[in-house]
């Protein structure tokens, strides 16, 4: 299967991301960036959803601002590695995800925006999610600019027993950590516990990248779940349960923000990563498409951002923003560098963001073959990524038709040259990724080369009762189902 390019276009005139930064030492804010995983569009309140309560994401909305037209790529690990670098994910060896067999990571020359913020004075962590390499050490967070780890390295894991799979995946400060819990409410406990340690002698940057709602789904509460099996919905019950155990996570974090006296002084951000699967939800909101595709619906996702006094509580903007956007962005708020070896292809949006003005970029490459310019749209017949396929060229005006129902292809000649020749262009500034490996003696016990290798008796022994146990489980529940299938002949 062909693989192509996720990245973005920068506009002429990029290096205005090389700005003076707009924050003093005095004044740089705490950060704190929560990451959703496969949420769809149209599910929480901000996005008009009714179903599940998200009072405390909504809640970030109504205190700060909302951005209507913000993109990422169709899938998770571009997407953090743009957040995390502020470059094109086809210049970070990133463009393919990382499998569950597979020694590859984000390329090693990458500068990561908590290198960048650590050079700036601030304390790191990453409380979550990784997905940026599972296996060599070079490639786990705290190589990569995080003075404190918690989570898990790979794409998903099962909430209730931190595994995906047979291969154990939950860590604190790179060590195989024995913990029980579901793995959101864990995530909120340590970041609220991180938050309410805070010796105030440094600012802090928390990357908070949620496993919610990826699947798998069935390690949800069963009390939870019943609330959405709703009679004739399509929408299944476990992702909305989920995405309810994270309004709860949300909430936890906010609520240690305000009991340290700490919200005023502090920059929250809530995102999506890409668009809700097809086998999750039934759409994505207005928009066309799913996880995966290059239509809006597969790249449009949510972002709102509060800081009391800095942005204008319960405001919209509708500039046309990128993930990529985000790392100088925050760099310049902290009164960091952007001078680095590797050039950025993200664009500071603050002055956007606080006076409401047109948006420094016009454009984005969403592939090599799909992109963005200005109002219009234009993806490529030759256009695939996993197992989506665009099968014929498309040109559509986003402003006017964001729902991609009117094929304007034959119309507008002169622009799909102009489409092409961009193209063109970015299709040359691929920067080989890792070569993909696959694990030495697979499946190992635990993720992480050396938290491999350093497993103590006691807990590989946990670890294979609970593997006997899980397969016990799998076959009653599939004995069981054969059981009603016969029955129901």
């Amino acid at each position: 299967m062909k693989i192509f390019i996720l990245s973005i276009i920068l506009t002429v005139g990029a290096a205005s991301s090389f700005a003076q930064p707009l924050q003093s030492q005095a004044q740089q804010p705490n950060i704190i960036v929560m990451m959703a995983d496969d949420m769809g569009w149209g599910q929480v309140g901000v996005q008009g959803g009714t179903v599940v309560p998200s009072s405390n994401i909504d809640r970030i909305a109504k205190e700060g601002i909302n951005l209507t037209q913000f993109y990422v790529t169709p899938v998770c690990t571009p997407t953090r590695s743009a957040f995390l670098t502020g470059r094109y994910p086809f210049r970070t060896g990133t463009e393919v995800r990382f499998n569950a067999n597979d020694t590859a990571g984000m390329l090693l020359d990458e500068r990561t925006l908590a290198q960048a913020l650590q050079e700036a004075g601030y304390w790191t962590a990453i409380v979550g999610k990784w997905h940026l390499g599972s296996w060599k050490k070079a490639h786990l967070p705290m190589q990569r600019g995080f003075d404190h780890q918690y989570g898990h390295y790979g794409a998903a894991i099962d909430y209730a027993s931190k595994k995906r799979g047979q291969i154990y995946d939950w860590h604190r400060n790179e060590k195989p950590l024995d913990e029980d819990g579901y793995s959101t409410t864990l995530i909120a406990k340590e970041t609220s516990r991180l938050i309410k340690a805070h010796d105030g002698k440094k600012p802090f940057f928390i990357y908070v990248p949620f496993n919610a709602v990826h699947s798998p789904h069935h390690a949800a509460p069963r009390d939870i779940v019943a609330k959405y099996k709703i009679p004739g919905d399509k929408n299944k019950p476990w992702p909305r349960a989920n995405i309810e155990i994270m309004d709860q996570a949300v909430g936890t974090i906010l609520q240690a923000l305000d009991d340290k006296g700490l919200t005023d002084d502090t920059l929250v951000i809530f995102l999506n990563d890409n668009g809700g699967p097809e086998n999750a939800v039934v759409s994505n909101g207005p928009y066309r498409g799913f996880k995966t595709g290059f239509y809006e619906g597969g790249i449009r996702v949510l972002n709102v951002m509060r800081w009391p006094g800095k942005l204008k509580a319960g405001t919209q903007n509708n500039q046309l923003f990128h993930v990529a956007d985000l790392y100088p962005t925050l760099v310049n708020l902290a009164g960091g560098s952007l001078k680095q070896p590797l050039p950025l292809d993200g664009l500071d949006i603050w002055p956007s963001l606080i006076n409401d003005t047109p948006s420094p970029r016009n454009e984005i490459a969403y592939s090599g073959t799909t992109l963005r310019l200005g109002d219009w749209k234009y993806i490529d017949k030759s256009a695939e990524y996993v197992s989506w396929k665009a099968g014929e060229s498309q040109l559509y005006n986003i402003t006017k038709d964001p729902g991609e129902t009117t094929n304007l292809i034959a119309k507008y000649p002169d622009k799909v040259k102009q489409f092409q020749a961009r193209m063109q262009y970015w299709q040359q500034q691929v920067r080989p990724s890792e070569e993909h490996h696959k694990i030495p003696s697979f499946p190992p016990m635990i993720y992480g080369e050396g938290e491999d290798a350093m497993l103590d008796k006691a807990f590989i022994a946990k670890l294979k009762t609970t593997w006997d146990a899980s397969k016990k489980k799998g076959k009653k529940k599939k004995g069981a189902n054969k059981g009603k299938k016969k029955k129901a002949k």
